[in-house]
């Protein structure tokens, strides 16, 4: 089955809707410039109430290597993901100092990305749109890419399907597709775990 991320979990009813939608992974912003950011302590706070089967993501942007350790080490998080500038000395050296999922995240805009994503020493890479959220400017980009991803970018209830038809990713990733205002709304992160199925054809 493709694999299934939601992102930005804020609260603990966020927590508790993807409890019972069954994702692969959920994020935590870590990231003081991204709105759904949120605190160490509120990070802990949520993983106490996550189901034991979903993994926990931090997402970081640009921040000190140590840091990410630490949230690591202290099972904060069971897997990084860094969608800053981060290079691949950064992600080498996290590599040196810990087993846990890496992951890296490419804002596609060129072939270029689309090169640098294939290399990358990260476990695993996410291709999301120029701009975070964005479909993809060239969904062409995508066709002869030599290795597994996660599709990002808009994805929703209602577009899910195609794009997995369309690009047959090894997982997908919503956010702001399963919100209702600032919050993760209940019945569309179920609905999106249903689309997901139904393009799986289960």
């Amino acid at each position: 089955m493709t694999k299934i991320k939601f992102c930005g979990m804020l609260k603990e009813k966020d927590v508790r809707g993807a409890n019972d939608a069954l994702p692969d992974y959920v994020g935590f912003m870590f990231s003081d410039s991204d709105k759904r950011h949120v605190s160490e302590q509120t990070a802990k706070s949520l993983r106490s109430i996550l189901n034991g089967n979903i993994i926990p993501v931090g997402i970081f942007e640009d921040q000190p290597i140590d840091y990410v350790l630490r949230m690591l080490k202290e099972n904060v998080i069971e897997a990084a993901q860094l969608q800053g500038h981060e290079d691949e000395e950064y992600i080498k050296e996290l590599h040196s100092k810990t087993d846990k999922l890496i992951i890296k995240e490419f804002h596609v805009k060129g072939i270029e990305d689309i090169k640098a994503a294939e290399v990358s020493s990260a476990n695993l890479i996410l291709i999301d749109g120029e701009h975070e959220g964005d479909p993809l400017s060239d969904p062409d980009l995508l066709k002869d890419i030599k290795r597994d991803y996660i599709l990002a970018g808009g994805l929703t209830p209602e577009n899910v399907v195609e794009a997995i038809a369309k690009f047959h990713p090894y997982g997908v990733d919503a956010d702001s597709g399963i919100e209702d205002g600032p919050f993760k709304d209940p019945k569309k992160m179920t609905d999106f775990i249903q689309a997901v199925k139904k393009a799986d054809g289960q």
